[in-house]
């Protein structure tokens, strides 16, 4: 049967605690690996955590300029215990991968977004409350699509980028405006992540970790405010602070 593992599983293990050494079952998170082809090419393989697999291949598959749309989708067949996704797309000739930097544009000038430095620490803990399978495991990533009243869409994976694809292929797929929101996310914010948040057309990501230089240098050339050290009170603000009131 075609049946989506589990998001965990448990795992017999030794814990040390102090002086004790104790066998018991923990939670770990779930990680599989899937194949995608588009028009019977392979062109990636996924690792993931099982779910919202719509999403993911949505939005991978817009995100590296495969497809514009989800209507451009004219078939879709995940098979999970191959590990196996087959994807017919409408037009032959986006059957290309595309990650080149240099294709990157500038923001909408429409990116009319700005928000109370109150407002992101509220969200930025709602957030952290919602890291439910981080809080079972502590090995999921999340990301999240706000507005500066609330959460919209929260997912969790044990990728990093996997969550960014899985917002964009939900936004696609519902018909979600994106110039006017922001992410918040686990990780780093390192140069691919900055680069897939653009190609989203969203103007801020926030973190309570880390951005890297290059992640910064595109933000500068891309008009995205990087926000990052997210924690409680404290925000480093890196690029565009304007956008933050």
């Amino acid at each position: 049967m075609n049946i989506p593992p589990r998001q965990t599983q448990q795992k017999n293990i030794i814990k040390i605690k102090n002086t004790g050494r104790y066998e018991v079952d923990d939670t770990v998170i779930t990680e599989k690996t899937y194949n995608l082809h588009v028009n019977n090419h392979k062109v990636t393989t996924f690792t993931c955590s099982p779910t919202y697999m719509e999403e993911l291949v949505a939005g991978f598959l817009c995100n590296e300029k495969f497809i514009s749309k989800t209507e451009e989708i004219t078939e879709l067949q995940i098979n999970h215990n191959r590990g196996e996704i087959r994807v017919t797309i409408a037009n032959q000739q986006q059957l290309r991968k595309n990650s080149c930097l240099q294709q990157e544009n500038t923001l909408p000038e429409n990116m009319d977004l700005y928000i109370k430095i109150q407002e992101l620490q509220s969200l930025g803990e709602k957030f952290q409350n919602m890291a439910k399978l981080f809080q079972k495991t502590g090995g999921a990533h999340g990301a999240a699509l706000c507005s500066s009243e609330k959460i919209i869409v929260f997912y969790e994976d044990v990728s990093r980028h996997n969550t960014l694809d899985k917002i964009y292929g939900h936004c696609l797929i519902n018909n979600i405006s994106r110039h006017n929101k922001f992410i918040i996310f686990t990780g780093r914010i390192s140069s691919t992540i900055l680069q897939k948040t653009a190609r989203m057309s969203i103007p801020l990501i926030a973190s309570p970790s880390a951005p890297t230089s290059l992640a910064l240098d595109l933000a500068g050339q891309l008009g995205i405010t990087v926000a990052g050290f997210m924690r409680g009170t404290r925000i480093n603000i890196y690029t565009y602070p304007e956008r933050l009131i």
